[in-house]
């Protein structure tokens, strides 16, 4: 067998290092367990600073990578970017929800009283 070429090893390092990143952004975003803490965990700010990592790293590699690597770099920032837009309005959500349970329960107190 013929031994890998620097170039094909690089790229095979690369391609690890982005996907493991982007693995990191969904354990952030609570849609893979943490495998440390067996876990469902979220860090929205964590997340936003792995999208931001591969943003940056994209645009510094801009014009450097083979076509493999960029589309997986940049499928890899998508996939993170749109799942955690769906987490903000998720939270978003809750937020809501738990005032208008607040706002029941005040309520039901100030009837109570009464």
């Amino acid at each position: 067998m013929d031994a890998m070429s620097e170039k094909q090893k690089n790229e095979i390092l690369f391609m690890q290092f982005v996907m493991g990143l982007s693995h990191s952004g969904m354990m952030q975003l609570g849609k893979v367990m943490n495998p440390m803490t067996q876990k469902i965990e979220k860090d929205l700010n964590g997340a936003q600073a792995t999208i931001d990592l591969l943003s940056a790293l994209k645009e510094k590699t801009k014009g450097n990578l083979s076509k493999v690597e960029e589309d997986l770099l940049t499928n890899s920032i998508s996939t993170l970017q749109l799942n955690y837009v769906d987490e903000l309005e998720d939270k978003k959500e809750e937020q809501a929800e738990e005032k208008i349970e607040e706002k029941s329960e005040e309520s039901k107190e100030e009837e109570s009283k009464e």
